[in-house]
């Protein structure tokens, strides 16, 4: 809806061929650009490499099927099978590697979720601290009843960032407002009770 259907200026350039993946679910298209093009000639190939697409763009997709985005659940698991450590043990179960992948997760997503234990425990900022991709920080979302320290990270991130709270709502629900705002892959980074309540 923010761009005019491309088939028209497709046949207006007088291309020949067009090559496709898959059709776009949203309603006001979905399929009425290949029929445009095959009446107007142009020859017309669609389902290539539809998997990989499919795969690719799952977010999109689930946002204009499910009214849902992907959710990306990450865990860090003790060898012993804890997500946290011990109070006189370091605070760090994921070696450097682990961590950098996590802020690449991260930097892949339009929104992350944590639940309020997580941020009475941990203070997290849940931004992307990996050069130059600061500005791909994903929008912080909090679940749970308690409020949102005003002196901890996220309510400082919040005055430069929107900062999203959900106090009473259910996974889905919370689910479904994320993508009618546009959030088309959201990522879990919390404590077992909210993974379990999403899983």
């Amino acid at each position: 809806g923010k761009t005019p259907p491309c088939a028209q200026a497709l046949i207006d350039a007088g291309v020949a061929r067009v090559v496709y993946a898959i059709d776009d679910p949203d309603k006001r298209v979905d399929g009425r650009g290949a029929e445009l093009l095959g009446a107007a000639g142009i020859k017309v190939e669609s389902g290539i490499l539809a998997d990989e697409v499919r795969q690719d763009q799952i977010g999109f997709l689930l946002s204009e099927t499910a009214s849902r985005p992907m959710v990306t659940l990450k865990l860090a698991i003790s060898a012993n099978g804890f997500m946290r450590t011990l109070p006189n043990e370091d605070k760090w179960i994921t070696g450097p590697l682990s961590r950098h992948m996590g802020h690449k997760l991260r930097a892949a997503h339009d929104a992350i979720i944590t639940g309020s234990g997580t941020l009475r425990e941990d203070d997290p900022s849940l931004d992307c601290r990996l050069p130059g991709l600061g500005a791909a920080s994903p929008m912080p979302v909090v679940m749970g009843k308690s409020d949102i320290p005003a002196d901890s990270r996220l309510a400082q991130r919040a005055k430069k960032k929107t900062l999203v709270h959900y106090k009473n709502e259910t996974p889905p629900a919370a689910l479904q407002d994320l993508a009618a705002h546009g959030m088309t892959r959201s990522m879990l980074e919390c404590g077992p009770t909210l993974a379990a309540a999403f899983l």
